[in-house]
């Protein structure tokens, strides 16, 4: 299990991810054919990718956002600067910061924070110009499948699945277009489903709540879960915690959509 940052709440911008050595080795950017040496390698990207998403909260890695591939033909850029018009990071900042600001935005759980919308310096070091390729990345996730740590997203199952425990979320506005299936998306478990659905049965003994209601909103938006490691949490990681309290027969829950309320037990 990855740690996150010490106060998850805060809605400053997380300091610069201290990748470890490996990630400046040019030959970890492509995958070995030793069978050995290839396990090795992909269990330490699987440490990576956990720390890392730890680092700065985030929750999916969408493939297509995080690994730029030079285009065919496409010469590598002089000069320190990055290809593709990503900025490199400035002292202070890091890759994943600065490739927010190049792609207009920030993303996240939802604290407050501008938090990095495509981890580009994930699989990508600048400095050398070299990068995991879109195949080497699909081995990585396919490891991390096999750990556990990681999840591809099936839009249309996991909605079946939320709908029957009534925790789907709010469903497209009439006028709205639907949203296209997520592919190569995938979810990191930096902590597992079940023990973040520890933490919160803990955060609700503790705080005397049990026997309340409360909305999806106040428990990871609200005042009182402020310092928790689930401030901020992204909506439909939480509601999956939520699916997993109710599952236990800790939770039971209200209505539909916005106006989801969670009684705990």
């Amino acid at each position: 299990m990855a740690s996150p940052p010490d106060d998850p709440s805060s809605t400053s911008a997380a300091p610069p991810y201290p990748f470890p050595k490996e990630h400046s080795f040019p030959p970890f950017f492509t995958i070995q054919p030793n069978e050995s040496t290839r396990y090795a390698q992909l269990a330490k990207w699987n440490a990576i990718v956990l720390s890392y998403f730890a680092h700065h909260r985030l929750w999916k890695l969408s493939l297509s956002e995080a690994v730029v591939e030079r285009p065919a033909g496409a010469a590598a850029a002089p000069g320190p600067s990055p290809p593709f018009g990503i900025p490199p990071p400035r002292d202070g900042d890091d890759g994943a910061a600065a490739a927010a600001a190049a792609a207009g935005g920030g993303g996240g759980g939802g604290g407050g924070a501008q938090r990095p919308r495509a981890p580009r310096d994930l699989f990508y070091n600048w400095r050398l110009d070299k990068r995991l390729n879109m195949e080497g990345a699909r081995q990585v996730l396919a490891y991390m499948a096999k750990e556990g740590t990681a999840e591809e997203i099936n839009d249309r199952e996991s909605r079946s699945t939320l709908q029957s425990l009534g925790l789907a979320a709010p469903a497209t506005a009439q006028g709205q277009k639907p949203q296209q299936p997520q592919q190569d998306t995938w979810w990191i478990w930096w902590r597992p489903v079940q023990e973040w659905a520890n933490l919160l049965e803990k955060w609700i003994e503790d705080t005397g709540q049990r026997g309340s209601v409360l909305t999806v909103w106040e428990i990871n938006h609200g005042e009182g879960a402020r310092g928790t490691e689930f401030y901020g949490m992204d909506g439909e990681v939480l509601r999956r915690v939520l699916a997993t309290l109710v599952k236990r027969g800790k939770a039971q829950v209200f209505g539909e959509g916005e106006d989801v309320g969670v009684k705990f037990f």
